[in-house]
């Protein structure tokens, strides 16, 4: 009460410097000691963003690469950044806020030395912090990606914000429609067949029927129903697989289908469905070893209304099939219903 007091005799006072405004304070200070009006309600501030200490900017920071996919896209090829990564290490650990908040992430808390390959986790995701920058907006913070990657490709119509408790949103974004023919102009026309569904190789398929062996299920979440052009267009895209011979060959000896000349339709659903799961697998070289990110399914965790329990596993596998794991992060898999 003493601070509006304050407040009512400093608006008075100011106004009382001039006649013609005295009148003016009279109302000012009535309005001031009238019932429920020097609230603090009445002085109340815009919401804003405030500044951020360096452990909730970081951790802010990954929230925003997680909701990327976990990676930035501009990212380079790993295995190129070695030699980079051994020579810059040594001033990444005088960062020492930041070097033990990645060390917390990565799951390389308990680590006293660190091999080729941990550095390299350690030096990506260090680039990856610092290439996203925040700069407050109304009660949240806009992204922007910059140096030291080259992030151009996320300037678009699509504004990317987060708040502080680390929801990653979008702007508006205009969407282009196609205009249709008039309908005069449609007749009966003979519908285009449509293209094989394009397919990418998978490197080291070997490998990653090592993890689905050694962790169980993982979860991929297909089309919820598999309706007749569903159906039709996972066929037709064995013809794409077929390309893939390595990763073919390792699946059909998963199936139990090696050495067969023909395959039935349904057994051609079946490579494909087992493709899509090794496919869902991220896979990545490093020094000498291959980071690894799956999702994997917990069926003795009762699920929720919104999907299946699982886990998010990452970890490092060696060409030989050794795993160690480096963090496990608890995730409910939503699939589209």
């Amino acid at each position: 009460m003493l601070l509006f007091w304050a407040k009512c005799q400093d608006a008075g006072a100011w106004f009382s410097k001039t006649r013609t405004h005295a009148s003016i304070a009279g109302v000012l200070l009535v309005l001031c000691f009238g019932p429920g009006q020097c609230s603090s309600e009445s002085f109340a501030q815009p919401s804003f963003a405030p500044p951020l200490d360096k452990v909730t900017e970081l951790g802010l920071k990954y929230r925003v690469i997680a909701a990327l996919g976990d990676r930035l896209p501009c990212e380079p090829q790993l295995s190129t950044l070695v030699e980079r990564a051994r020579k810059e290490f040594p001033e990444i650990k005088k960062d020492r806020v930041a070097f033990h908040v990645i060390l917390e992430h990565l799951g390389l808390k308990k680590a006293v030395k660190f091999s080729d390959d941990e550095k390299l986790l350690v030096y990506r995701d260090y680039r990856e912090l610092n290439a996203i920058h925040f700069a407050p907006s109304g009660d949240k913070y806009r992204v922007t990606f910059g140096p030291p990657l080259e992030c151009r490709q996320y300037a678009s119509p699509r504004e990317v914000f987060i708040d502080r408790q680390g929801r990653v949103g979008g702007g508006t974004e205009s969407v282009h429609h196609d205009v249709s023919p008039p309908l005069r102009e449609l007749g009966d026309r003979e519908q285009p067949q449509s293209a094989p569904t394009p397919i990418a190789k998978i490197s080291l398929p070997y490998l990653r029927y090592r993890l689905l062996s050694h962790f169980g299920q993982a979860g991929v979440c297909g089309p919820p129903v598999i309706g007749a052009d569903e159906k039709l267009r996972q066929i037709r895209a064995f013809a794409e697989i077929e390309q893939d011979s390595a990763t073919l060959n390792a699946v059909l000896s998963h199936l139990g289908l090696e050495g067969r000349q023909e395959l039935s339709d349904e057994q051609k659903l079946a490579v494909f469905q087992e493709y899509e799961t090794l496919r869902a697998i991220d896979l990545e070289l490093l020094a000498s070893k291959y980071a690894f990110s799956m999702n994997v399914l917990m069926p003795e965790r009762s699920g929720t209304s919104f999907g299946k329990s699982g886990d998010r596993v990452h970890g490092l596998v060696d060409r030989q099939g050794r795993i160690s794991v480096l963090r496990r992060n608890p995730i409910v898999l939503a699939c589209p219903k």
